[in-house]
């Protein structure tokens, strides 16, 4: 089962499985598509694979906004 992931107040837990994958696969120019630039991707790129939404989420300079970011540009 996918862990919960609380972005900005909102419970978004059946996507959290979507956005490991999509993260761990995604391009650089993928990322910055979705709206993730600097820091977000560099760290996303560097961290992966990420085993858990935990692990990502505790990824230096992933931060609200780039969770958000991801689970926008999952497509879920």
């Amino acid at each position: 089962p996918a862990k919960d992931v609380n972005v900005d107040g909102v419970m978004r837990a059946d996507q959290a499985r979507g956005v490991l994958h999509w993260v761990n696969t995604a391009s650089e120019d993928e990322l910055r598509s979705a709206g993730i630039y600097g820091r977000g991707v560099n760290a996303l790129v560097e961290g992966r694979p990420f085993a858990s939404i935990e692990a990502l989420g505790a990824s230096p300079g992933v931060g609200e906004k780039t969770l958000r970011a991801a689970l926008s540009g999952s497509g879920g």
